[in-house]
């Protein structure tokens, strides 16, 4: 007697099909869809902040609109959604640093509202020397510009100078930070890179000119080429003690 073993059934999944036979495609979502093209969504933000660092270490020339769009993990083309060109986006980095600011506190006196806002000026120059000098050229009748001089302007006049005099000397330090800012910025650069001896070596190599042809150099070189940050604290101090001295001089005009 032969035994049949029982036919076994198995289940074929079949996809749904359109009324016309073919088979329905599923179609991807938007953020599949997008990531098959490589643009996922863009932050304006987050697009700043990497051009910023890559700016900021390697300079302008090292931001490419390529070079962006990799770092951020996407096609470089979905930066266009934001920024018209690299000049745009460079401006607008440019912009961010100008716009960062140190707030003093309520009722903080105006040699340390002062103090605060120069260290935090110098500040913006402590990136690659390209960024730098596109900071220092961004020209006044911008938005960030303006609100920083309006608000210098009514700090040195709330101490006592007059508005022609207020201008003069936001003038005059605007000028100072943006000099000892760019200076800084350039040399730091070219010493990193083994292009001119460091701070030190070149104390030294004061020290060691001869002492009858230059005595005044030899003794003052373990104080010259000090510290930039002390250099530009003393600067403040000497700029913070001239106002003064014009805001009590005009108080004894007015009286």
């Amino acid at each position: 007697m032969e035994l049949c073993s029982p036919t076994k059934t198995r289940t074929v999944l079949t996809p749904p099909v359109t009324p016309l036979g073919f088979p329905v495609m599923k179609t991807l979502g938007e953020s599949g869809a997008q990531r098959a093209r490589g643009t996922t969504r863009l932050d304006r933000e987050h697009v700043l902040d990497v051009a910023e660092r890559i700016a900021a270490t390697e300079g302008t020339a090292g931001l490419t609109m390529r070079r962006l769009g990799s770092e951020l993990g996407m096609n470089h083309t979905a930066v266009y959604r934001h920024f018209r060109d690299k000049d745009e986006l460079l401006e607008q980095v440019a912009d961010r640093l100008l716009d960062r600011r140190a707030e003093a506190a309520p009722g903080t006196d105006w040699r340390e509202t002062l103090r605060s806002q120069l260290r935090h000026a110098v500040g913006r120059f402590d990136v690659h020397p390209d960024l730098a000098r596109l900071v220092a050229l961004r020209p006044y009748t911008t938005d960030t510009l303006a609100a920083h001089m309006e608000r210098a302007l009514v700090t040195l006049q709330e101490v006592g100078l007059t508005l022609e005099q207020a201008a003069r000397v936001y003038q005059l330090t605007e000028n100072f930070v943006v000099g000892f800012g760019l200076y800084t910025s350039l040399l730091r650069h070219a010493a990193e890179e083994g292009r001119v001896p460091g701070r030190g070596a070149e104390r030294r190599a004061l020290g060691a000119l001869h002492p009858d042809r230059f005595p005044n150099v030899v003794a003052a070189a373990p104080t010259l080429l000090e510290d930039d940050d002390r250099l530009f604290d003393l600067a403040i101090e000497v700029v913070l003690d001239t106002v003064e001295r014009m805001a009590e001089r005009q108080q004894k005009t007015e009286r």
